[in-house]
């Protein structure tokens, strides 16, 4: 999660007008209201948009959080529109954010929270809950590790894959997975712990026979074990040929 950090830029015209981005226009303004500082957002005619009651805002090019005292989110979208509250919001990625709602605060305070998965307009692509998380930072490319389970206890928490519409690429089945590279996925087994490559399509093009395999293809080769403590270490093609 970003800082709070309080950004205005002076471009476009003020005038407001149904659908059209004015986030570029408003410009933050401060109160003292019972010795808190409170911050909202005007335009340049000096109009209030945003009423001033937010420890911090933060704008981005076609939206806002603004954090209140309770260190809740609020999302506005490019209009102006105040959207949704939660706990906490990823970074936008692929058109995404990875929101956390709380049910007290007390588990808020214990990063007990659950997860789902909201696009710009505040529709939720995911609900929340379906998945206990989302691996390495969210979305890269257009695709994220999710998990179901216990997170971190291995043998419990199974990994999966879905792009940014919410689609299941693969399913919560696996042992581990990393993040897709140059259009595979590395993947363990559950049962027999073994690694091999899927692709995008969800199909698995190399078979989960490896004791390793490196996370990502480079130039369209991966290094893999066929041993075990890398001494059958090998390389291999996005066909799963060995090469000399």
């Amino acid at each position: 999660m970003k800082s709070i950090i309080i950004l205005a830029s002076f471009i476009g015209l003020t005038t407001t007008v149904f659908g059209q981005n004015i986030i570029k226009t408003l410009s933050q303004f401060e109160i003292k209201q019972n010795g808190k500082t409170l911050v909202g957002l005007k335009n340049l005619d000096g109009k209030i948009i945003i009423p001033a009651k937010y420890l911090g805002i933060i704008i981005e090019k076609d939206h806002v959080l603004a954090e209140d005292y309770n260190g809740d989110y609020t999302y506005i979208d490019s209009t102006a529109k105040i959207i949704c509250k939660y706990g906490l919001f990823s970074d936008f990625s692929s058109g995404v954010s990875v929101v956390t709602k709380y049910a007290n605060l007390k588990d808020k305070n214990e990063n007990i929270g659950v997860d789902g998965l909201m696009n710009k307009s505040g529709k939720m692509v995911v609900p929340f809950g379906v998945y206990s998380s989302y691996q390495y930072k969210g979305f890269i490319n257009g695709y994220c590790v999710v998990t179901v389970g216990k997170t971190g206890e291995v043998g419990v928490t199974k990994y999966g894959l879905i792009d940014s519409l919410g689609t299941v690429i693969l399913k919560p089945i696996f042992r581990m997975m990393h993040p897709p590279s140059e259009g595979m996925v590395a993947i363990q087994e559950a049962e027999t712990k073994r690694w091999g490559y899927a692709n995008l399509k969800g199909e698995i093009v190399i078979p989960t026979i490896y004791f390793w395999v490196s996370p990502s293809f480079k130039n369209g080769i991966a290094d893999v074990d066929t041993e075990g403590v890398f001494k059958g270490r090998i390389k291999i093609d996005k066909t799963g040929k060995k090469l000399q």
